[in-house]
């Protein structure tokens, strides 16, 4: 029988290399016959992937090919666009006795519009790098996958700006507009675990004259239950002025299409409605200062909203927060930080409005995040969290 293997093979000595892809060509020849190799990605040297048309005998002693999970990633990191895939995904054939897989016989499907176009869903794998100390994912893991899948889900809609380098509707494009994140609030009941199936779907909607909202659900990718949700808020921005515009009406009309009717919500219709406060300075917590790196600065230019969390949650010792997880987490986002700017990082403990409905034992938590010169400070980000206790 003949076998498609859509994923990199490489000699069990020194794995990921490129200098091994003729290594186990050789090894898959000399096993197999009727081989046919064809390059599929040549953009990527140190990761080269191979389509290999495979006459399958008996598996050669010295091959190894990687295990199911290892496909999975792989392919995810370097696939093609959507539309030029064909099919989704397959069972991938191990060719080494010695090769055992532990994860589940599902394998992630890589992106696909749902509901008449209007909403849009992918699976990932939590990684060994996506996890704190206790082996579950962090909430910067957790929101870095739902950026993703809004990203992607522009990409499928509209593809990526030659000019502008990311996803873009081509009227806005010819407009010089963006959408920028105002405001996210993320909720989850519990985090997945390492090596954990996560499916996350997500979609857009209309509020107002002047911003768009974006949701999410996340669902395990096994049971399909719901463990978290989120919504935020996007208002459009001329590239070249830095200042707020009007949704022009064409780009509504292009819009509209793909947004759900009736509208739909991650965590409710008030989710986002709540008002922070401001943090009354002294605070009772303060990280040490900080400056904002190069590799923290996203495609947009400036510094990633999921860095801010992150830098944010600093600023709270770990003592205080001892055994709680992170339930809930509301920011809006004020100003821009760039490369180089010095943060400074606070935080107080405050009461929980009621209508959050937090679990029992909870803790919340307000942050500021400011950009200091000398002695003046420019609000960046303003930040509650809410924390449960992990047996809650």
């Amino acid at each position: 029988r003949v076998e498609f293997l859509p994923f990199p093979v490489y000699c069990r000595a020194q794995p990921f290399c490129t200098r091994n892809i003729p290594c186990a060509v050789k090894l898959l020849r000399s096993a197999t016959a009727g081989v046919k190799f064809s390059p599929t990605n040549t953009s990527f040297p140190c990761a080269m992937m191979y389509r290999v048309a495979v006459a399958l005998p008996a598996a050669h002693p010295s091959l190894s090919l990687p295990s199911s999970s290892k496909d999975t990633l792989r392919q995810r990191s370097f696939s093609p666009p959507i539309s030029a895939r064909g099919v989704r995904h397959c069972r991938p054939v191990v060719a080494s006795a010695a090769v055992t897989d532990t994860r589940s016989e599902k394998v992630p499907f890589q992106g696909e519009l749902l509901n008449g176009k209007t909403s849009f869903a992918e699976q990932y794998w939590i990684r060994g790098y996506e996890v704190e100390p206790d082996q579950t994912a962090s909430v910067i893991s957790m929101g870095n996958l739902l950026q993703e899948c809004a990203t992607n889900h522009a990409v499928s809609l509209w593809g990526k700006s030659e000019e502008l380098g990311f996803a873009v509707a081509p009227v806005m494009a010819e407009n010089n507009l963006i959408l920028v994140m105002t405001r996210q609030q993320l909720q989850f009941e519990r985090y997945p675990k390492w090596g954990d199936l996560v499916e996350v779907e997500t979609w857009y909607q209309q509020e107002g004259r002047l911003s768009a909202r974006r949701d999410w659900l996340v669902r395990d990718g096994l049971t399909q239950e719901k463990i978290g949700g989120g919504t935020s808020t996007w208002v459009m921005v001329n590239m070249k002025t830095r200042r707020l515009s009007k949704i022009p009406d064409a780009m509504r009309d292009e819009f509209l299409p793909f947004a759900p009717d009736p509208p739909r919500f991650g965590l409710g219709n008030a989710a986002s409605k709540l008002k922070l406060p401001e943090l009354q300075m002294p605070a009772q917590f303060e990280a040490p200062p900080q400056v904002a790196r190069q590799t923290d600065i996203d495609m947009n230019g400036h510094m990633n909203n999921v860095t801010y969390i992150g830098l944010a949650m600093e600023a709270v010792p770990g003592d205080v927060l001892d055994g709680m997880q992170m339930w809930q987490v509301e920011v809006d986002f004020k100003a821009e930080c760039m490369a180089g700017d010095t943060i400074e990082c606070h935080a107080s403990l405050t009461e929980i409005p009621e209508v959050m409905g937090a679990p029992g034992g909870a803790k919340a938590v307000l942050h500021v995040v400011r950009k200091c010169t000398g002695h003046d400070c420019k609000e960046l980000v303003r930040m509650r969290s809410v924390w449960k206790p992990k047996s809650a």
